[in-house]
């Protein structure tokens, strides 16, 4: 359990295995969430349903150091705040995408590009290549590499499947999503998990109470 300790008692060895332990594998963790995040690819997978790479912020350190993270907190609970909204924000967009991928997958514009390309995309057989090409289209995937064995066919005709928005309009109106430049999610969910990590990681270091601690132990 979390030892219970004053700011007045923190000391610079204590501050160096927060940053080793807590601190920098967050930002690390953080940062690379942005950068997937903006670049529309939420790493959702169709077999898991779930997100590969985006994850409650707990479990970006490792639970041997969960500890020092909870002792880290008790003395930062703005902190916490943000890591709890961070996490709530996260299951309301895992639920969207679950949901557009289950919309997507019964769409007769969706149904009919697969099928030009002899590939059957409902019924009670399915081909798999159906998930993986709507998986993609949730991820914003325009391109694979080489070594996918879906790559040949989805680097060949991805465009067709991501022209599917201007064509079939009630695609991308029933997801509230206007910008055509947005990939096909909630732009509400898609922008607050966006600006929620920003605040989340940019208060590691610059918040002024854990400012304090920084300058007051030369570190």
């Amino acid at each position: 359990m979390p030892s219970n300790i004053g700011k007045d008692r923190v000391k610079p060895n204590l501050v160096r295995a927060w940053f080793d332990t807590v601190l920098n594998p967050l930002i690390w963790g953080l940062r690379t969430e942005v950068d997937l995040v903006e670049r529309g690819n939420f790493t959702w997978r169709c077999h898991s349903r779930r997100f590969a790479s985006l994850a409650p912020v707990r479990s970006l350190v490792a639970a041997e150091a969960w500890d020092n993270l909870d002792q880290f907190l008790a003395l930062y609970p703005n902190i916490k705040h943000l890591m709890d909204r961070h996490d709530q924000k996260l299951d309301e967009l895992h639920a969207r995408v679950s949901a557009f991928f289950d919309d997507l997958i019964g769409q007769p514009a969706f149904i009919s590009a697969l099928r030009k390309r002899g590939i059957e995309g409902a019924g009670t057989v399915p081909d798999p290549l159906a998930d993986y090409a709507a998986e993609y289209l949730a991820n914003s995937i325009a391109h694979l590499p080489d070594y996918y064995s879906t790559a040949e066919f989805w680097n060949a005709h991805s465009g067709e499947f991501f022209e599917l928005r201007e064509r079939d309009p009630e695609l991308v109106v029933r997801y509230g999503i206007t910008d055509a430049s947005v990939v096909w999610l909630a732009q509400r969910e898609h922008a607050t998990l966006l600006t929620d990590d920003k605040e989340l990681y940019g208060a590691l270091p610059s918040d002024p109470q854990f400012s304090i601690v920084l300058t007051e132990h030369c570190l």
